[in-house]
């Protein structure tokens, strides 16, 4: 499975709690846990996580990937339009691979 141009969804919450940023083996927990590593807050935050995989220098890479989160946000709103306010909330390279993994935020108004 490759996460190039990957991009995770995750389910409307709140801040990561703080078990979500805890490492489970050497990543954070909302890297592969997706909507359950946030607790639900009656669909007011979303969340999404772009990834980029790729010889990239880190700052180009880690903008890639938050590039890629964006269009996400914009599903789960149903809409085409990224709308303003939408936060990095995380970010983690993965040291075996260079893999960047970007976590945005949105809170609805």
């Amino acid at each position: 499975f490759s996460w190039a141009g990957a991009i995770r969804s995750l389910y409307p919450s709140t801040r990561p709690p703080e078990d979500a940023q805890k490492p489970t083996g050497s990543q954070p927990a909302w890297v592969n846990k997706i909507g359950a590593a946030f607790p639900d807050n009656g669909g007011r935050d979303i969340y999404a996580v772009g990834i980029f995989q790729g010889k990239a220098n880190p700052a180009l890479a880690k903008s890639a990937a938050y590039d890629r989160a964006l269009p996400e946000i914009a599903r789960q709103l149903g809409t085409l339009n990224v709308p303003a306010g939408v936060q990095r909330a995380d970010q983690w390279t993965d040291p075996s691979d260079g893999t960047v993994f970007v976590l945005v935020k949105y809170t609805k108004p």
